[in-house]
């Protein structure tokens, strides 16, 4: 009897060491494409939409800038902290004014209102990614998360014209 339940407790560890592989796996392999994904999938949800008037205008940079999502004048900013080992790095979604063009900067503290961080972190969810955003408590696929990010990104929007008084 005791080596067959040995032989169990063997094949179980066993099971649950390959679950934890596969799931490492998923990350290291497909976290690069899933922060694409998620680009994509906010670039493709919001396209031709407006606000107000206002649209909703991906903008994608080559170099070294951030992709975001921009609506008149507060923006989703895309941040990663470059590539290791095939995975993007402390990857997050800020939320906050936007410049004028990729040359321009502004201060923080002459905003009317504060500036929103979500930080992301990819989870393997059986074989898929998806993102844990810690500031929420939630994961989300990238599909769902793009919803989120252009809602409030719209919220945003709301609270700055009102600061203003429009």
């Amino acid at each position: 009897m005791a080596n067959n339940e040995f032989d169990k407790f063997l094949s179980e560890r066993e099971a649950r060491q390959s679950q934890t592989r596969s799931a490492e796996e998923v990350v290291v392999h497909e976290t690069a494409a899933e922060w694409q994904n998620l680009k994509d999938a906010t670039k493709a949800l919001t396209s031709g939409k407006t606000v107000e008037g206002n649209r909703l205008e991906w903008r994608p940079y080559s170099a070294y800038y951030p992709d975001f999502l921009q609506l008149k004048n507060v923006a989703a900013i895309f941040i990663d902290r470059g590539i290791r080992n095939g995975i993007p790095q402390a990857c997050s979604i800020r939320f906050d004014r936007s410049a004028s063009g990729p040359q321009d900067m502004f201060l923080e503290e002459k905003s009317p209102i504060p500036a929103e961080v979500w930080s992301l972190e990819p989870r393997a969810e059986g074989r898929n990614v998806v993102w844990q955003v810690k500031e929420l408590g939630k994961s989300f696929t990238s599909a769902e998360l793009a919803s989120q990010v252009a809602i409030r990104l719209v919220k945003q929007f709301e609270d700055y014209e009102a600061a203003f008084g429009r």
